[in-house]
């Protein structure tokens, strides 16, 4: 890891201000390495540490200097913005137009909606989260910290089982997923009231419930109709061909006639002789296949 020695110029003064300028135009490649450190010593001076790095820093370079900033001290955005303008009137365009891309950007933590009746939820959501970098839920009060047991983070996805000790009764509630930076900053997903405790509610797996859907198509649909429910459903789940594969053989459908079946989708939409694109799809582009 690079070290940037901040200096004299980490004050309060116009010479100190002077100092920094002095740096970035000695050392351009390090200039958000100086920046940086110039705000992490005196926050409450941004708008005169942005006034010094880009009178050292013309042209995009400087304007790219305050794309890099805003995201890293989002706390500081609205001031950082500002002494930029002031700076460089004549940018400002520029200066908003990078902002903007700079903002939009940064990753927003998600959390997934989820109606349950279950007290001691499993939730789930995203959220980027680099080196040096924490991500934290926070339900009903408490605070979750990836890492900690309770809330994992794997990837890009974050999952948090709500402990018994800290059940919670029916009624809604916002989940605050925060991915926070190696400098304290950070950013909340932009939703609320995602999660919904009502013991009235009846929970199936998915694949219960495909079954049970697809089960009662089956009973009510007239035999002479079947094959274009069937059609129909596949066509509907395009990625999921296992599962409605299973959902129909659980509804008593017998499993060659659901091969016939997928066999003339094949072969409709251009696709037999191709790789599948669903495991179960493998044995299902056989020559000579009637449609059914």
């Amino acid at each position: 890891m690079a070290v940037v020695c901040i200096g004299a110029w980490v004050g309060l003064g116009s010479a100190a201000r002077a100092g920094l300028a002095e740096d970035i135009a000695a050392k351009p490649g390090q200039a958000k390495a100086l920046v940086f450190a110039a705000l992490d010593a005196n926050p409450g001076q941004a708008a005169s540490i942005i006034t010094a790095a880009l009178s050292a820093l013309p042209g995009q370079p400087g304007i790219n200097l305050i794309g890099a900033v805003i995201p890293a001290y989002p706390n500081l955005a609205g001031t950082v913005v500002s002494a930029a303008i002031a700076a460089r009137p004549e940018s400002s365009t520029e200066i908003v137009a990078e902002s903007v891309r700079a903002v939009l950007a940064v990753p927003e933590p998600t959390v997934t909606p989820l109606t349950t009746n279950d007290t001691t939820p499993t939730i789930t959501g995203t959220a980027v989260v680099g080196g040096g970098a924490a991500l934290t839920v926070t339900v009903n009060g408490v605070t979750y910290t990836a890492g900690d047991g309770k809330l994992v983070l794997v990837g890009t996805n974050w999952t948090l089982t709500i402990p018994a000790g800290n059940a919670l009764a029916a009624g809604t509630y916002s989940v605050t997923a925060t991915a926070t930076g190696a400098r304290g900053k950070g950013i909340s997903d932009g939703t609320s009231n995602e999660l919904v405790i009502d013991p009235t509610v009846t929970v199936e797996k998915r694949a219960t419930l495909l079954a049970t859907v697809l089960g009662a198509a089956v009973a009510a649909v007239p035999a002479d109709q079947q094959i274009a429910m069937m059609k129909a459903a596949f066509k509907a789940a395009p990625g999921n061909v296992t599962d409605v594969s299973a959902a129909l053989l659980a509804a008593g459908v017998l499993q060659d006639r659901i091969n016939r079946v997928l066999a003339t989708i094949r072969r409709a939409t251009g696709l037999e002789g191709r790789p599948p694109t669903d495991q179960s799809d493998l044995v299902h582009q056989e020559e000579g296949v009637s449609a059914p």
